[in-house]
């Protein structure tokens, strides 16, 4: 299959393009280095990269940056910053994927397990993670051509934890590889799922730290 992933500069692009390069064509796609590039919240960018691949089998996205913070203290432009990076770009990605995917092919979203756990500060990123979610759920309705979109809803990842260190978000250190991450991406690209959210790294206790 022709695959490609946008985001693929992160720690879970990263490990999503290794898992399927071994038996797949991978087209990596970062925001702002390697040979193709993407700005999720620009729609002419995202229909350009698609003129430029061409048709293609699958379109992950591992992509959507967010801000997160107390809602009394939070802006407009804040606020505006998660919907139009995470949501509405992976959304427009979603839509503008469509007219380019071969017969049968999928696309994957990421959301992020704030979409069931809520804690202070997360009000935005929450609400940002369950529209994605429900997007997908409902888009997978009217896919053509039997075609698929589903999400993978990842937590913490190890390697990410490592990077943080003592400054991570949450007192509790609890992550997954990203190479395990990556098993449900890989799982949703090469399977047959539509509509589907995959939970990774367990939707926990108290105790859990979980990425955005």
């Amino acid at each position: 299959m022709k695959v490609l992933i946008i985001g693929v500069t992160g720690v879970i692009g990263s490990a999503i393009a290794k898992g399927l390069s071994d038996k797949h064509e991978v087209i990596p796609v970062g925001h702002s280095s390697g040979d193709l590039r993407v700005d999720i919240t620009d729609t002419n960018s995202i229909t350009q990269l698609f003129k430029t691949v061409g048709r293609v089998d699958a379109v992950v996205s591992a992509a959507g940056e967010m801000f997160t913070g107390p809602l009394d203290t939070m802006t407009e432009e804040q606020m505006k910053f998660g919907f139009m990076h995470k949501l509405l770009g992976q959304l427009n990605v979603a839509r503008l994927a469509i007219p380019f995917l071969n017969d049968g092919g999928s696309i994957t979203l990421s959301s992020g397990l704030a979409s069931r756990i809520h804690r202070p500060g997360w009000s935005v990123l929450s609400s940002v993670n369950i529209g994605i979610e429900i997007f997908s759920t409902v888009a997978a309705l009217e896919m053509p051509r039997g075609t698929r979109i589903n999400v993978v809803s990842p937590g913490a990842v190890t390697e990410s934890l490592e990077k943080w260190g003592d400054s991570a978000p949450l007192p509790i250190h609890i992550g997954t590889p990203s190479a395990e991450v990556a098993l449900a991406y890989i799982g949703l690209v090469e399977g047959t799922a539509n509509g589907t959210v995959v939970d990774v790294g367990g939707v926990g206790t108290e105790t859990d730290l979980l990425d955005t």
